[in-house]
């Protein structure tokens, strides 16, 4: 994704309801760096959802060969 997308991206995560960090708004602000701006970022969206309720254990059967 290039950089100069980040604030678009932040956009969408919130018009979704997801609430960011103000260390995720900080890191999704991009660079006013003109040449930073044009350089892609490579990278991995991690996403936590926090809840109250055990986990959902299901058995997965054995396949043979």
């Amino acid at each position: 994704m290039p950089i100069a997308n980040l604030d678009k991206l932040a956009a969408s995560l919130q018009q979704t309801g997801l609430h960011l960090s103000q260390e995720s708004l900080e890191q999704l602000t991009p660079a006013n760096d003109s040449t930073l701006k044009e350089k892609e970022l490579v990278g991995t969206l991690q996403i936590t959802f926090v809840h109250n309720e055990p986990d959902l254990l299901r058995e997965v059967t054995a396949v043979l060969g």
